[in-house]
Protein backbone atom coordinates (compact mmCIF):
# COMPACT_ATOMS: atom_id res chain seq x y z
CA UNK A 1 0.00 0.00 0.00
CA UNK A 2 1.64 3.36 -0.63
CA UNK A 3 2.19 6.17 2.16
CA UNK A 4 -0.56 8.66 2.81
CA UNK A 5 0.32 11.60 1.86
CA UNK A 6 -1.53 13.78 4.85
CA UNK A 7 -0.09 16.12 6.41
CA UNK A 8 -0.75 18.03 10.20
CA UNK A 9 -0.35 21.61 10.07
CA UNK A 10 2.66 21.85 8.05
CA UNK A 11 4.33 18.63 9.58
CA UNK A 12 4.43 15.67 6.99
CA UNK A 13 2.24 12.50 8.85
CA UNK A 14 5.14 10.24 8.56
CA UNK A 15 2.31 7.62 8.17
CA UNK A 16 2.74 4.77 5.83
CA UNK A 17 -0.05 2.87 5.71
CA UNK A 18 -3.41 3.56 7.87
CA UNK A 19 -4.32 2.56 10.88
CA UNK A 20 -7.25 0.53 11.16
CA UNK A 21 -7.36 -1.23 14.29
CA UNK A 22 -6.93 0.04 17.89
CA UNK A 23 -6.94 -3.37 19.73
CA UNK A 24 -7.10 -1.96 23.18
CA UNK A 25 -7.32 -4.82 25.97
CA UNK A 26 -5.58 -5.47 28.79
CA UNK A 27 -2.08 -7.60 28.39
CA UNK A 28 -3.10 -11.41 29.77
CA UNK A 29 -6.42 -10.95 27.59
CA UNK A 30 -5.36 -12.51 24.15
CA UNK A 31 -3.39 -9.41 22.87
CA UNK A 32 -1.09 -11.77 21.40
CA UNK A 33 -3.50 -14.05 19.71
CA UNK A 34 -5.01 -11.19 18.30
CA UNK A 35 -1.85 -9.75 16.95
CA UNK A 36 -1.43 -12.66 15.13
CA UNK A 37 -4.66 -13.01 13.97
CA UNK A 38 -5.01 -9.78 12.59
CA UNK A 39 -1.53 -10.09 10.65
CA UNK A 40 -2.84 -13.67 9.12
CA UNK A 41 -5.58 -11.05 7.93
CA UNK A 42 -3.49 -9.20 6.14
CA UNK A 43 -2.86 -6.11 8.51
CA UNK A 44 0.39 -4.95 8.05
CA UNK A 45 2.82 -4.87 11.14
CA UNK A 46 0.16 -4.64 14.18
CA UNK A 47 2.57 -3.53 16.47
CA UNK A 48 2.19 -5.48 20.03
CA UNK A 49 3.94 -5.18 22.97
CA UNK A 50 6.36 -7.86 22.42
CA UNK A 51 7.63 -5.63 19.14
CA UNK A 52 8.25 -2.40 21.56
CA UNK A 53 10.29 -4.64 23.87
CA UNK A 54 12.56 -4.93 21.32
CA UNK A 55 12.20 -1.84 19.53
CA UNK A 56 15.48 0.33 18.78
CA UNK A 57 16.59 2.57 21.65
CA UNK A 58 14.76 5.91 19.68
CA UNK A 59 11.77 4.01 19.24
CA UNK A 60 11.84 3.38 23.32
CA UNK A 61 12.79 6.85 23.53
CA UNK A 62 9.68 8.31 21.84
CA UNK A 63 7.70 5.95 23.85
CA UNK A 64 9.30 7.06 27.04
CA UNK A 65 8.79 10.97 26.12
CA UNK A 66 5.31 10.24 25.56
CA UNK A 67 4.66 8.78 28.83
CA UNK A 68 6.34 11.40 30.63
CA UNK A 69 4.31 13.56 29.17
CA UNK A 70 1.14 12.40 30.06
CA UNK A 71 1.66 10.81 33.09
CA UNK A 72 4.42 13.02 34.61
CA UNK A 73 3.67 16.91 33.04
CA UNK A 74 7.15 16.33 31.67
CA UNK A 75 7.29 17.74 27.85
CA UNK A 76 4.63 18.33 25.05
CA UNK A 77 1.47 14.94 25.17
CA UNK A 78 1.54 13.30 21.53
CA UNK A 79 -0.75 14.39 19.02
CA UNK A 80 -1.49 12.98 15.55
CA UNK A 81 2.04 13.84 13.99
CA UNK A 82 3.52 12.40 17.25
CA UNK A 83 1.71 9.41 17.17
CA UNK A 84 2.48 9.02 13.00
CA UNK A 85 5.60 9.24 13.60
CA UNK A 86 6.05 6.35 16.02
CA UNK A 87 3.84 3.74 14.85
CA UNK A 88 3.65 5.16 10.97
CA UNK A 89 4.13 1.74 9.61
CA UNK A 90 1.51 -0.17 11.44
CA UNK A 91 -2.34 -1.06 10.64
CA UNK A 92 -2.68 -2.15 13.76
CA UNK A 93 -1.68 -2.04 17.55
CA UNK A 94 -2.36 -4.20 20.35
CA UNK A 95 -0.96 -4.68 24.11
CA UNK A 96 0.89 -2.31 26.58
CA UNK A 97 2.27 0.03 26.03
CA UNK A 98 -0.40 1.54 23.29
CA UNK A 99 -3.88 0.41 26.13
CA UNK A 100 -1.64 3.49 27.97
CA UNK A 101 -3.33 6.54 25.21
CA UNK A 102 -6.87 4.70 24.97
CA UNK A 103 -8.22 8.66 24.37
CA UNK A 104 -5.21 9.80 22.30
CA UNK A 105 -5.36 7.17 20.10
CA UNK A 106 -9.16 6.97 19.27
CA UNK A 107 -8.55 10.75 18.93
CA UNK A 108 -6.30 10.46 16.22
CA UNK A 109 -7.14 8.12 14.41
CA UNK A 110 -10.87 8.26 14.13
CA UNK A 111 -11.58 6.27 11.39
CA UNK A 112 -9.91 2.65 13.17
CA UNK A 113 -11.90 0.26 14.45
CA UNK A 114 -11.69 -0.29 18.07
CA UNK A 115 -11.37 -4.36 19.23
CA UNK A 116 -11.03 -4.75 22.94
CA UNK A 117 -10.40 -8.43 24.33
CA UNK A 118 -11.83 -9.03 27.99
CA UNK A 119 -11.97 -11.61 30.45
CA UNK A 120 -13.34 -12.67 33.79
CA UNK A 121 -11.68 -10.30 36.34
CA UNK A 122 -10.71 -12.63 38.43
CA UNK A 123 -9.25 -14.98 35.71
CA UNK A 124 -7.28 -12.04 34.34
CA UNK A 125 -5.26 -11.66 38.01
CA UNK A 126 -4.79 -15.12 38.47
CA UNK A 127 -2.57 -14.78 34.91
CA UNK A 128 -1.28 -11.46 35.37
CA UNK A 129 0.16 -11.59 39.02
CA UNK A 130 1.33 -15.21 37.73
CA UNK A 131 3.48 -13.83 34.50
CA UNK A 132 3.60 -10.06 33.85
CA UNK A 133 3.82 -8.74 37.81
CA UNK A 134 6.30 -11.31 38.46
CA UNK A 135 8.46 -10.41 35.92
CA UNK A 136 8.15 -6.58 36.99
CA UNK A 137 9.08 -7.24 40.80
CA UNK A 138 13.33 -6.05 40.90
CA UNK A 139 15.69 -8.58 41.01
CA UNK A 140 19.11 -8.63 41.39
CA UNK A 141 19.65 -10.41 37.71
CA UNK A 142 17.70 -7.21 35.94
CA UNK A 143 19.17 -4.60 37.68
CA UNK A 144 22.85 -6.60 36.41
CA UNK A 145 21.81 -6.50 32.87
CA UNK A 146 20.56 -3.06 32.57
CA UNK A 147 24.07 -1.83 34.56
CA UNK A 148 25.79 -4.23 31.59
CA UNK A 149 24.06 -2.83 28.81
CA UNK A 150 21.88 0.36 29.89
CA UNK A 151 21.33 1.29 26.04
CA UNK A 152 18.89 -1.40 25.02
CA UNK A 153 18.06 -3.52 28.65
CA UNK A 154 18.42 -0.95 30.67
CA UNK A 155 16.24 1.38 28.59
CA UNK A 156 13.75 -1.38 28.01
CA UNK A 157 13.62 -1.91 31.91
CA UNK A 158 13.46 1.75 32.28
CA UNK A 159 10.46 1.76 30.19
CA UNK A 160 8.09 -0.99 31.31
CA UNK A 161 8.67 0.08 35.09
CA UNK A 162 7.14 3.20 33.08
CA UNK A 163 4.47 1.38 31.63
CA UNK A 164 3.50 -0.27 34.94
CA UNK A 165 3.50 2.10 37.09
CA UNK A 166 1.12 4.38 34.57
CA UNK A 167 -1.04 1.11 33.94
CA UNK A 168 -1.82 0.69 37.89
CA UNK A 169 -1.19 4.23 38.80
CA UNK A 170 1.48 3.74 41.63
CA UNK A 171 4.88 4.42 42.36
CA UNK A 172 5.92 1.31 43.00
CA UNK A 173 6.81 -2.11 41.00
CA UNK A 174 3.96 -3.90 43.12
CA UNK A 175 0.22 -3.88 42.69
CA UNK A 176 -2.19 -5.06 45.23
CA UNK A 177 -5.29 -7.48 43.22
CA UNK A 178 -7.53 -5.07 44.89
CA UNK A 179 -5.97 -2.19 42.77
CA UNK A 180 -5.12 -4.06 39.91
CA UNK A 181 -8.55 -5.37 39.25
CA UNK A 182 -10.17 -1.69 39.76
CA UNK A 183 -7.69 -0.03 36.94
CA UNK A 184 -8.45 -2.64 35.14
CA UNK A 185 -12.52 -2.42 35.43
CA UNK A 186 -11.94 1.52 34.70
CA UNK A 187 -10.03 0.62 31.70
CA UNK A 188 -12.89 -1.12 29.94
CA UNK A 189 -15.13 1.82 31.22
CA UNK A 190 -12.99 4.23 29.22
CA UNK A 191 -12.66 2.46 25.68
CA UNK A 192 -16.86 1.72 26.03
CA UNK A 193 -17.20 5.69 26.86
CA UNK A 194 -14.86 6.67 24.03
CA UNK A 195 -15.90 4.49 21.32
CA UNK A 196 -19.47 4.73 19.40
CA UNK A 197 -20.93 0.99 19.32
CA UNK A 198 -20.66 0.93 15.69
CA UNK A 199 -16.64 1.22 15.83
CA UNK A 200 -16.34 -1.56 19.03
CA UNK A 201 -16.09 -4.95 18.79
CA UNK A 202 -15.91 -6.62 22.24
CA UNK A 203 -15.35 -10.09 23.03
Amino acid sequence: MPPQNTSVGSRPTQRKVPMQVLALGYSRTGTLSLKIALETLGYVRTNHGFAVAFASPATMDMWIEAIKAKFHGEGIPYGRAEWDRLLGDCQAVSDVPHILFVEELIAAYPDAKVILTNRNVESWWKSYETTVAQARKPSFQVRLVSWLDPEHDGKREFLFQLIFKAMFNTEQLTVTEEKAKACFTAHYDEVRRLTSKDRLLEF
